[in-house]
């Protein structure tokens, strides 16, 4: 995994062609996060034979030397992005196996505009047997994913991720250090 502030670009090793582009140096400038994700298409299922799934994405980090954070007095979050392409914005909470994650789909958007998403709105696959409810006290990041099992690319820009809901006003900056552009709460008015 390549690091980038609290950003990190992260795909498999496999020889099919899954990256993240740039893999270091995703914030620009401007305090936006860009990236270029492909994944390769998921290997056929045969029974009984184990196999590596490709993945690729990119993952903000909200921990310091192992801590999460408390997101459990929000409502929801609010992004503002553009995207071409299928991507997946996942939770990232500690005691969930990878695959897991609690997660909802970014519709693709040429232009930036914010879309907001309350907590009810993630989900787990279907797939997961034992669901393990969400638990907003215990977040560690949020990662975006291609969402397809087909070869996919997708470009994601990102300018600001809120946490909105709050009885007062809260500002995530302090905890991940200001990465050069807003993580932040909101009041309740969303």
């Amino acid at each position: 995994m390549s690091s980038s502030s609290h950003w990190d670009t992260f795909a498999d090793s496999l020889d099919q062609g899954s990256e993240v582009v740039p893999q270091q140096g995703i914030v620009n400038l401007a305090g936006i996060v860009e990236a270029h994700i492909t994944k390769s298409h998921d290997p056929d299922w045969v029974q009984g034979k184990e196999l590596d799934y490709p993945y690729a994405g990119i993952m903000m980090k909200f921990w310091r030397s192992g801590n999460s954070i408390d997101v459990s007095g929000s409502s929801g979050l609010s992004i503002e992005y553009s995207l071409k392409g299928h991507i997946s914005m996942k939770l990232i909470q500690k005691g969930l196996s990878p695959g897991q994650e609690y997660r909802v789909e970014l519709p693709s958007q040429e232009s930036f505009h914010v879309i907001h998403f309350s907590w009810e709105q993630f989900t787990q696959p279907d797939w997961v047997k034992q669901s393990i409810p969400i638990n907003l006290s215990n977040l560690t990041g949020i990662m975006f994913t291609n969402s397809t099992e087909e070869d996919s690319t997708a470009q994601l820009a990102i300018k600001e991720i809120i946490f909105t809901g709050w009885e007062n006003p809260y500002d995530f900056k302090s905890l991940i250090n200001n990465i050069g552009r807003s993580v932040s709460g909101s009041p309740t008015s969303q």
